[in-house]
C-alpha cells in the first residue's frame, strides 16, 4: 500500500532559537505551529513521520567529508549532543509523547544537507540504521511531504534528492523558512523547477 512520509528537516534549535548559531530567528519560529500541526496530522492519517538532525562531529570521516567545508562556509553549528543540536521545545514534545505511547518518530541524523545521506538513530528498533532509501523501500513510500529549515539549502537539497528518485515530492510553504525572504523564495523556485509542489 502506498504511503506518505512527513520529513521535518533539521527544527532544531540552532537554526530556530534566538541564540542559536546559524539561525532563521522569527521566520523559523513562526512556522512551527504549522510544523507541529502538520505532524499531528500526519500521524493520525497514518503516515511515517521523521524529523532530521543536522549532526556534526568533528573528527569522523563524514565530518572530514561534508562537516569542513560546511563549517568553513557557515560557522560552527549543530555539533553533536549539544543545546543548538537539540530539536526546538514544541516538536520534541511531539516526538517524546509519541514515544510513551509506543509509537516513536524516526529521528534522522545526517551529517550534510541531504537528509538521503542520513540514518535512522531513533525510532522502531527494526528501522536502527536504516537510511531513508531503506525506509522508502520497506514502507512502499511514494510521497514525501517536506517542513523545516532552511528553505534553500536542506529542503531544497533533499526535496531535490526526493524527485530524483521518482517520489512525488509536497513542501509547505507555510512550514519553511530561511535566513531572508530572498532565499526563502530562492529555494521555493529551485523546488518547482526540480518538479515539486508547493502548497
Amino acid at each position: 500500500m502506498a504511503r506518505t512520509l512527513l520529513l521535518v528537516i533539521d527544527k532544531q534549535r540552532d537554526f530556530e532559537d534566538d541564540r542559536g548559531a546559524l539561525t532563521s530567528g522569527a521566520a523559523a519560529q513562526a512556522t512551527t505551529p504549522f510544523v507541529v500541526e502538520r505532524m499531528e496530522a500526519a500521524l493520525a492519517a497514518g503516515a511515517l513521520v521523521a524529523c532530521t538532525l543536522d549532526t556534526h562531529q568533528p573528527g569522523t570521516p563524514e565530518f572530514r567529508v561534508w562537516g569542513e567545508a560546511e563549517f568553513r562556509e557557515f560557522g560552527p553549528h549543530c555539533l553533536r549532543y549539544s543545546w543548538g543540536w537539540q530539536l526546538v521545545d514544541p516538536v520534541q514534545q511531539v516526538v517524546d509523547r509519541q514515544r510513551l505511547a509506543g509509537r516513536p518518530i524516526y529521528l534522522i541524523e545526517k551529517p550534510t544537507f541531504d537528509a538521503f545521506l542520513g540514518r535512522v538513530t531513533d525510532g522502531p528498533a527494526e528501522d536502527l540504521g536504516l537510511g531513508l532509501d531503506g525506509l522508502i523501500a520497506k514502507y512502499g513510500i511514494t510521497r514525501v511531504e517536506l517542513v523545516g529549515l532552511v528553505t534553500p539549502i536542506c529542503v531544497c537539497h533533499t526535496a531535490k534528492a526526493a524527485r530524483q528518485r521518482g517520489l512525488e515530492v509536497a513542501v509547505y510553504e507555510a512550514g519553511v523558512a530561511s535566513f531572508s525572504p530572498e532565499s526563502h523564495r530562492q529555494g521555493l523556485e529551485e523546488m518547482r523547477a526540480a518538479g515539486c509542489i508547493v502548497l
